[in-house]
């Protein structure tokens, strides 16, 4: 018995901490960063993600924002291909995104703070 509710304690807490945080609106800029650009003293963690930003979106949880942009700017790995074709196709036709940030205190590894998403999605 006492292994059982141990076991939707640990559930219970992971369903709370999965909401998480979203945001939605246009996709804005996507940028990447050359090899070349780390070879002459841009940041080394930036060449594993690919950045982007949501217009209108001002502020996310702990998300660091961008003054250049207006908000926080997003990344997602290189290595993930599907959000990347939701983010572009989304551009072209100039539709809406959402993304879901699960931990807004995960960021991605360089000085800059922005958040890594979890899920992107076409609305």
């Amino acid at each position: 018995m006492k292994h059982i509710v141990f076991l939707l304690t640990i559930l219970a807490s992971t369903s709370i901490s999965a909401a998480g945080l979203s945001a939605s609106g246009k996709v804005g800029i996507i940028s990447t960063f050359s090899k070349h650009s780390y070879e002459n003293g841009g940041h080394v963690n930036w060449r594993e993600y690919i950045n982007f930003s949501l217009q209108g979106v001002t502020t996310l949880g702990n998300c660091a924002t961008n003054t250049t942009y207006g908000g926080p700017l997003f990344v997602i790995s290189k290595d993930d291909t599907a959000s990347l074709s939701v983010l572009l196709a989304s551009k072209m036709a100039d539709k809406d995104v959402e993304i879901f940030v699960y931990d807004d205190n995960f960021k991605d590894g360089a000085s800059s703070g922005y958040c890594v998403v979890d899920i992107v999605r076409a609305i």
